[in-house]
């Protein structure tokens, strides 16, 4: 029988996180690797959210079954570069648009009407290289897929940027921190730390596309 290991992660609107995984070597060993985010947000404030778990289930009616009524979602079109309608949690459930996917290696806004907490749970990623990034001179929500803390110019995303890309973290009051790509690197940037379960908005200057590595190893048992 194969091992399950369960591995935790905690944000707090946005800022912080904990390591990958309960095994401090960052060695999976098994192929069946339960993960979830613990997610803390206060009353009425936006935050910027992401699956880094593989879910069998990945709508909206399932991932957020356990939010209160009065929540609502945000997602983000990289197509007409705005943002689609709230959708709003009623005593009747999320409605059509709980049919909506929240995909891994993207976000999606969520606000709650009270203090609390909720998790997004599924099987820790053990593919070598995932999703692929399709990135153009418009802003796309994205975010590091694998279930891991990563500094951003470690990810392949940072290490292939090009000269005037750019990205913007959406913090916990509310604004928006924006950073550029120039000759002499990612400035401040540099020193971001991508936690589990957060987004970021992504702006190329030339159309490419960019696969992520695997962070951790993984040992079959």
């Amino acid at each position: 029988m194969k091992k399950k290991l369960i591995a935790t992660a905690i944000i707090t609107a946005l800022v912080g996180g904990a390591a990958f995984a309960a095994n401090p070597t960052n060695v999976v060993t098994s192929a069946n690797v339960v993960g979830y985010n613990q997610i803390n947000v206060k009353s009425n404030v936006y935050v910027l959210v992401a699956l880094n778990f593989s879910n069998s289930n990945p709508t909206v009616s399932n991932l957020f079954a356990s939010l209160p009524n009065g929540s609502e979602l945000i997602f983000w079109s990289t197509s007409a570069q705005a943002y689609s309608a709230t959708i709003g949690k009623t005593r009747a459930g999320w409605g059509v648009p709980g049919s909506n996917v929240l995909a891994v290696g993207s976000g999606v806004f969520v606000k709650i009407p009270a203090v609390t907490n909720f998790y997004l749970s599924g099987d820790v990623l053990m593919a070598a290289t995932s999703n692929l990034y399709t990135l153009s001179n418009k802003y796309t929500v994205l975010s590091f897929p694998y279930s891991a803390d990563m500094p951003f110019t470690n990810t392949v995303l940072g290490r292939l940027s090009a000269n005037g890309d750019e990205i913007s973290v959406f913090g916990t009051n509310g604004a928006w921190s924006t950073y550029g790509k120039t000759r002499a690197g990612w400035g401040s940037a540099t020193n971001l730390q991508l936690t589990v379960g957060q987004s970021i908005f992504y702006k190329a200057v030339t159309n490419r596309t960019v696969i992520e590595s695997r962070p951790y190893t993984n040992s079959w048992n």
